[in-house]
């Protein structure tokens, strides 16, 4: 769209053009009326054709195709389906009717008939609407990609109901008379693959409304929150009042990327295993060479129908694209597909409307949600599926299907929308701009839904609720704390315990909300400020900095009537935080008040499905110490404070004392648990659906008793009440993580809370730990040097990536490695000024541009080990300003691992100092920890021991056989970001002047460090030398393991990054 010399706004967005547009219309209000004369012939004008086609009167396999190959645009240049009927057959019932003087308003305006502005008229001549036309023609015409035929066929081909009536569907085969009331309406015509000529076109599309039917609805496995859903097509609807979307949430790139990784890897472990390639399974593998070069050649599918007219060729349906495809059925095409990989999540939802009776309601329906692209979800429909449970091999598979039922006119409406210019000046003679007139006028669109507001509405109504009141002494609540965790304080949760998120939109970890009856606060850390602002709906919502709970505690106290009730869940505030809160009450304004069941779940009616699976006992080749071990130096460590029994609630803790693992959590292989250990006894406190045979066998070997998740509490209660007797001066070791629930039980006079005993505990990493650690670390760094080397090289060829993109392909080179298990933190990659937030998510819509700096931190889980790195990169001309800052960070970052410190008492507070020093000195700051602890597979950090500013604390203790990252960073607040990242493991030294033993930092993460952007002049000679020194150790083992696999070109990148300075 052209703009106005003065301004780069498209030219209809602007208000002189709104002025106009309004000045023009004004006079013709006989326009719409216009509309509604011609809506009748129109339909009556189809109706006709379309009865025609069917009874081949006219017969689309001759005519339709030679029009949308030869004819394309040539007399029509409208896109309205009652234009292009016309020009397909321009005899039928008597043509268009109209004749070349009819008059055309759309073209009047852009000639300024009648009108003095001038400047305005130059303005939209330059629009140059046939111009842009015809070269929108040759472009369709240049190639026929899979893109520009759904254009074309969009533009071109009309859209067929199939008549219940079987008599009209002369083509329909004897043995498919299930299929002969199977209709499919409202398509979207660029889902139909290019078979609308072919003569078996009734019964093809029999075959895909009884595939939505029957397929589809079964392969429905998304987990969807209520509220609003986005959503990216409307794919068609069927007879049973049924239809078929696909969100926007569905990331169709990860699932091809995750499925192709997944078999080839499959493939390459099992290179000789035939596979079963019967076609005519449901489930099948679909080999697309086209796309090998993208690397998402394997494609899950489903087996819709053959084709009659071509021959050996089959229908599919992709089951993470949505799209239908044409495939040859040959065995290297189309494999068996096994169930558990074809009952992933599909991108198709199945979805129904809530109050629609027949069909002219659902193509209301769908049409406005073509307008709008959103809806909103109101339930979660299971009641047609409940039959297959039992007959399929693994019923869990399928406990998060069901349809998404939709709320009918959900949304208010404005009067009218203005269209886009491009649509309002139809210039075809026929159509007379009433193609798009009609929407000016009659098509209303959808204002800007609030479903924060709506949800607090509901929410504060439960603050009277009988059930709270049961609660306050019939007092209704005033105020609900709800932190943005879970019962073991993770700060990574999954969708299911996501309730600040479905209140307000946040999707970051950690937060705290407060819901009082006139406003709503989310305090999020400094770090997260920024990202929570552009999530948070700020209509409704107060983002605010978290500082302490003395601050919350007096925002309360400020806004509160006297003798007011502050609900909170006890599962999700901790002990400590209830007992900080008390303590920093100076008056009795308010009281805090434990509400047994979270209220947020009371509205919350369609609720993802809570993920996991069973349970897994690490293998016996994985470098862990034995159980019965790990709990003997438990107990000992709980005698000489005086403690009869310990609770373990942190989820890592529990993993790593029983050597399981779990993936309740995104990233994080863990499960939910509780865990009690007294002198004699061990009691696993788990869900009984995360526990096999072999688990429960398992367990019992190593003497730990199992419970239900839920008899935690309760059975604490009686443990403490049958053995209060033996108290007097013991307590019960808790976690600064433990909930106020479990916490009250125990009391403040008998609990000890201190994190440090379990932390001495698993602190220390053994040698084959750490061995695994340095070969994890080493393929981590390969596989990032891999995704540098093809990045450069695929930059420098022209090509563009956006964000997530490159996010992706990150995961993908990884996911390469055989001992490769996952994330371990969700992948940050920003460019230019989103890299100024250091916790900002990639972004599916930027494009990281040559001339841009960007900066990528990634983490991952490996069956050995774990690993954690950022890099920051701008390979073309970098600001002087940019370049002294990131030397700064170097610096700083250098200074840290090149530091010797005592072995004794070294806080990692103390070594902060080393990478800011540089930075404070050009006045400059970071506002995260410069390092932290890093788990093997297990949290992305598996102790609270932390390099940063936080003060002396006996569990922050540096240790040799830790291992740790050094991270430092510097944000540009609105401009870029800087973050160097390593892993280092801490090792003995020995100081020649003296004889005290100290340690120093022994790097794992072998990535170049990007120097052409480095201003040598602020570095020192020493570190220069440990630059080199590093560069040279790269080199030496990343380039020899490259040279010896004959990967030469990563070879070459590498040997020109690691060159010293």
């Amino acid at each position: 769209m052209p703009t106005s010399a003065d301004d780069s706004l498209p030219l209809e967005d602007s208000e002189e053009c709104d002025a106009y547009i309004a000045k023009f219309l004004r006079p013709r209000t006989h326009l719409f009326s216009t509309v509604k004369q011609e809506k009748q012939r129109r339909e009556s004008h189809d109706n006709k054709y379309e009865t025609a086609v069917r009874s081949k009167a006219i017969m689309p396999s001759q005519a339709s195709k030679v029009y949308r190959k030869e004819m394309f645009y040539s007399t029509s240049k409208c896109d309205s389906r009652f234009i292009n009927n016309l020009h397909t057959f321009n005899t039928f019932d008597g043509g268009s009717g109209y004749s070349e003087a009819s008059p055309h308003y759309a073209m009047d305006f852009v000639k300024n008939k009648g009108f003095a502005d001038d400047e305005m008229a130059g303005h939209l001549k330059s629009l140059e609407v046939s111009r842009k036309m015809t070269e929108n023609v040759k472009w369709l015409n240049d190639n026929r990609n899979d893109l520009k035929t759904a254009l074309r066929r969009s533009n071109s081909c009309p859209e067929f109901p199939i008549d219940r009536d079987r008599e009209k569907i002369t083509t329909l085969r004897r043995n498919e008379k299930r299929n002969e009331n199977a209709k499919i309406s409202n398509f979207d015509a660029s889902f139909v693959p290019e078979l609308c000529c072919s003569d078996d076109y009734p019964s093809i599309l029999c075959s895909i409304a009884t595939a939505f039917k029957t397929v589809v609805s079964r392969v429905n496995a998304q987990s969807i929150g209520s509220g609003e859903l986005k959503i990216a097509k409307v794919l068609c609807s069927t007879e049973d009042l049924f239809a078929y979307v696909i969100p926007k949430r569905f990331n169709t790139r990860d699932a091809l990327f995750a499925f192709s990784n997944q078999f080839r890897a499959w493939l390459e472990y099992k290179p000789n295993v035939q596979l079963y390639t019967h076609y005519r399974f449901i489930n099948v593998i679909l080999y697309l060479e086209e796309f090998k070069h993208e690397r998402t050649e394997f494609r899950r599918a489903r087996h819709v129908c053959n084709l009659k007219s071509r021959r050996n060729h089959g229908l599919f349906l992709e089951l993470d694209t949505g799209m239908l495809r044409v495939v040859e059925i040959t065995p290297e095409k189309v494999r068996f597909l096994a169930n558990s990989w074809a009952h992933n999540p599909s991108a198709i939802v199945e979805v129904r409307f809530d109050g629609v009776k027949n069909e002219k309601d659902i193509s209301e329906e769908i049409q406005a949600i073509r307008n709008t692209g959103r809806a909103t979800m109101i339930s979660f429909d299971r009641e047609h599926r409940e039959h297959m449970n039992g007959k399929w091999p693994n019923p869990r598979t399928w406990s998060s299907l069901g349809t998404v039922v939709l709320r009918r006119e959900c949304t208010h409406h404005k009067d009218h929308s203005k269209p886009p210019l491009t649509r309002l000046f139809c210039e075809d003679r026929d159509c007379i701009g009433l193609c798009s007139t009609g929407d000016y006028f009659k098509v209303p669109i959808p204002e800007e839904p609030n479903p924060s507001h709506d949800k607090l509405v509901e929410l504060r109504a439960r603050f009277a609720s009988e059930r709270t009141l049961g609660y306050t002494d019939r007092t209704p609540i005033a105020a609900y704390i709800l932190p943005n965790t879970d019962a073991h304080q993770n700060e990574l949760i999954p969708d299911f315990f996501s309730r600040v998120q479905f209140l307000n939109g946040y999707s970051g970890p950690s937060g705290l909300a407060i819901i009082t009856l006139n406003e709503a606060m989310f305090w999020v850390d400094n770090g997260l400020l920024k990202s929570a602002e552009s999530q948070v709906d700020d209509r409704s919502w107060t983002v605010k900095e978290y500082q302490s709970v003395e601050e919350v505690i007096n925002w309360l106290a400020k806004i509160l009537p006297p003798k007011s009730k502050v609900g909170f869940d006890p599962t999700l505030v901790s002990y400590t935080w209830h007992q900080q809160a008390l303590q920093s009450m100076t008056s009795d304004r308010f009281e805090l008040v434990a509400i047994p069941g979270n209220i947020v779940d009371e509205i919350w009616r369609m609720r993802p499905f809570q993920r996991g699976d069973v349970v897994k006992m690490l293998d016996k080749n994985t470098p862990e110490i034995p159980v019965h071990v790990k709990i003997d130096r438990l107990r000992k460590s709980l005698k000489p404070n005086k403690c009869l029994a310990a609770v373990i609630t942190s989820l890592e803790d529990i993993m790593w004392l029983l050597n399981i693992r779990g993936n309740d959590l995104p990233y994080n292989p863990v499960t939910y648990s509780y865990l009690f250990i007294t002198m004699s006894d061990v009691r696993l406190f788990i869900d009984a659906k995360r526990l096999n045979d072999v688990s429960k066998a398992y367990f019992a070997r190593q003497s730990i008793d199992v419970d239900d998740y839920k008899a935690a509490s309760p059975y604490i209660y009686d443990w403490i009440s049958a053995t209060k007797s033996s108290f007097a001066d013991k307590k019960i070791l808790i976690s600064p993580e433990t909930n106020y629930l479990i916490g009250r039980l125990i009391g403040e006079d008998h609990s000890m809370i201190d994190p440090s005993i379990m932390e001495r505990i698993k602190k220390i990493k053994n040698t084959d730990q750490l061995k695994g650690m340095r070969a994890s670390n080493l393929r981590d760094s390969i596989a990032i040097v891999e995704f540098l080397c093809k990045f450069e090289k695929e930059r420098r060829d022209g090509y563009t990536f956006t964000e997530y993109e490159l996010a992706a392909d990150i995961e993908e080179v990884k996911t390469r490695n055989r001992e490769y298990i996952g994330l371990k933190q969700p992948t940050i990659f920003s460019a230019g000024e989103h890299s100024s937030v250091h916790a900002h998510r990639p972004d599916a819509q930027k494009i990281v541009f040559h001339y841009q700096q960007f900066m990528f931190q990634t983490g991952s889980h490996y069956t050995d080990g774990a690993t954690n790195c950022a890099r920051t990169i701008w390979d073309s001309y970098p600001t002087e300003e940019f370049m002294n800052q990131y030397t700064l960070v170097l610096k700083g970052h250098i200074r840290l691992a090149s530091a010797s410190f005592p072995k004794t008492l070294t806080y990692g507070s103390r070594l902060d100092i080393f990478a800011r020093i540089a930075l404070w000195d050009a006045g400059l700051d970071y506002d995260h920890e410069t390092g932290h602890s890093v788990g093997h597979f297990l949290n992305i950090r598996d102790t609270q021991i932390v390099i940063g500013r936080e003060p002396y604390s006996s569990n922050s203790i540096i240790e040799a056989g830790q291992v740790m990252t050094i991270e430092p960073g510097y944000y540009s607040e609105g401009m870029y970001g800087i973050r160097i990242g390593n892993c280092y493991e801490t090792v003995d030294v020995t100081l020649s002047q003296n004889d005290q033993y100290f340690l120093r930092f022994e790097p794992l993460t072998l990535i170049p460090i990007q120097t052409s952007i480095v201003n040598k002049d602020l570095l020192t000679s020493e570190e220069i030398n440990w630059l080199n020194k590093y560069h040279f150790k790269v080199f030496s083992k990343i380039g020899y393991i490259l040279r010896k696999e004959n990967r030469m070109e990563e070879y070459d990148w590498l040997f020109n990054a690691c060159q010293p300075i």
